[in-house]
């Protein structure tokens, strides 16, 4: 069980051993006045589990043998970090919406998806738009448009027609 930490960085220059759970619970609460170091002893928590927190140098955490405890994925801190994470209040109108753990990103996520999905909207419409002028076997832009040009300009030659002087078009060439 955690019994100490030490650490340095935040308010803290020295290096600083301090003692928790001093009656052997298992919950530990922290208070005090602003700027006395609250959120600096949970940042070195933090950091000892292995978090990235810039203004900790360093940090450990001990057991009652004062061994070095390594394994700290039931070690919970809950903090102003852990509120901004984890934690939103959506206040919309009269609906109040509370959203906890890995579900407060959520609305950021849907936003993004849903942005995405209409600029693919978009870009779909742009080239139906574009296919519709290609299918139109009398707009220049189609390619068919000019198959059927060079096509009639042939000596006297009818697209589609059956006999001695006709020619037959698949798939672009003429045979």
């Amino acid at each position: 069980m955690l019994k100490s930490i030490e650490f340095s960085g935040g308010f803290f220059e020295n290096n600083t051993k301090m003692e928790l759970f001093l009656n052997n619970d298992r919950l530990q609460s922290i208070y005090g006045k602003n700027g006395s170091g609250k959120s600096t002893l949970t940042n070195a928590i933090l950091k000892a589990k292995g978090d990235d927190i810039s203004d900790i140098s360093c940090a450990h955490i001990f057991d009652e043998n004062n061994e070095e405890i390594t394994k700290t994925d039931n070690i919970y801190v809950f903090n102003e970090r852990y509120i901004d994470e984890k934690v939103k209040i959506s206040d919309d109108g009269l609906d109040t919406i509370l959203l906890l753990g890995d579900l407060v990103g959520i609305e950021d996520k849907i936003k993004t998806v849903s942005e995405k999905k209409e600029e693919i909207a978009k870009r779909r419409e742009s080239q139906e738009e574009k296919l519709k002028k290609y299918e139109k076997v009398d707009s220049p832009e189609s390619p068919q448009y000019f198959l059927n040009k060079i096509v009639s300009k042939l000596s006297g030659v009818m697209v589609g027609q059956k006999g001695k002087n006709s020619l037959r078009v698949t798939q672009g060439k003429a045979v």
